[in-house]
């Protein structure tokens, strides 16, 4: 559940980001966003308010990565922090570019985690180096607490990256398309498309879902996050 993760535990998340893929630079980084309106796989976790984010994230050379993220999030009387952890690795063929991982995500009221929400996935994606600017993904729960019922769950997403030649505010602008469909074990499944557009450390986009996501209208929301490169600090402590 996560809008600027890694590159993209997003893709698989949501719209507005949201999978894990490839790290580009190895070594440790951190990135922190604001978000007008927090949305995982088309609904809102934030009340359509605001939410502060960030993580941690340390990628090897071998392909290997691991990582935590944090985000504030809004349920109405229950539950403050979205805190998720997660490893994979990430790879390429003569063919395809793959990424594969484990996520876990942990719901906290204050700083306690008595009110069990929490559970788990596992994702993979693919991009086919012929078509590298779409990317498949599929995430399947696997363990689920306080009957949450998210175990058995699965999401299988598209997402589209792309750019068009232009001049003035428009330069250098990319533009990314995601459709995803939720099936729930326990009923309730949903589908969701979304559209953005960014610029430097901008993104406005706009997300919509089926009427079973409980959050069926259109949904907007401007993001701006950055990512920092600690490898060098790091190094120091060596």
């Amino acid at each position: 559940m996560k809008l600027t993760k890694i590159a993209a535990i997003v893709a698989l998340a949501s719209a507005g980001f949201t999978s894990t893929q490839a790290m580009a630079v190895e070594g440790l980084s951190a990135n922190a966003a604001v978000t007008t309106n927090y949305l995982w796989r088309g609904q809102t976790q934030s009340d359509d308010g605001f939410a502060i984010q960030g993580g941690l994230d340390y990628a090897h050379k071998s392909g290997g990565y691991a990582g935590v993220w944090m985000s504030t999030v809004d349920y109405g009387d229950k539950f403050d922090y979205e805190f998720d952890w997660y490893v994979g690795y990430a790879g390429e063929t003569a063919a395809l570019t793959y990424d594969v991982g484990y996520i876990e995500y942990v719901y906290l009221e204050g700083f306690s985690n008595e009110d069990g929400l929490d559970f788990s996935e596992l994702y993979g994606s693919v991009s086919f180096k012929e078509l590298e600017a779409l990317t498949v993904g599929l995430a399947i729960g696997v363990d689920s607490e306080g009957g949450a019922g998210f175990a058995d769950d699965y999401y299988l997403s598209a997402d589209y990256s792309f750019s068009i030649p232009a001049s003035g505010f428009f330069k250098d602008v990319e533009y990314a398309a995601h459709v995803g469909t939720y099936q729930k074990d326990a009923g309730g499944s949903w589908s969701n498309i979304g559209v953005s557009a960014s610029k430097q450390n901008f993104t406005l986009g706009l997300s919509k879902a089926t009427k079973n996501s409980g959050d069926d209208g259109f949904l907007v929301y401007l993001s701006y996050g950055m990512d920092f490169d600690l490898s060098g600090l790091a190094k120091k402590f060596k």
